[in-house]
């Protein structure tokens, strides 16, 4: 997944995420694609996610925790066609 492709890299940085304020946190990734969202969500403690979560749209909660449930279906490929 998006951890081998990176390693630590990725890891430290979105770690720094757990320090922002899940509101805020919903409304900076709420623009990006749904695969997107949920590899943030991801990365993240439970805890948090569920907080983030909640200020998201409720029309696509499901979907996106689908799609974390499916992180592991991640392709360096996609990755790497998605931040170019």
């Amino acid at each position: 997944m998006i951890n081998g492709i990176y390693g630590d890299e990725i890891r430290s940085r979105m770690a720094r995420l757990q320090w922002v304020e899940p509101r805020q946190l919903a409304m900076l990734i709420s623009e990006e694609h749904l695969q997107l969202q949920a590899v943030f969500l991801a990365f993240l403690t439970p805890e948090i996610s569920a907080a983030v979560l909640s200020y998201l749209n409720e029309s696509v909660q499901n979907e996106i925790l689908y799609r974390v449930a499916k992180l592991n279906d991640v392709t360096a490929t996609w990755w790497m066609n998605w931040t170019g």
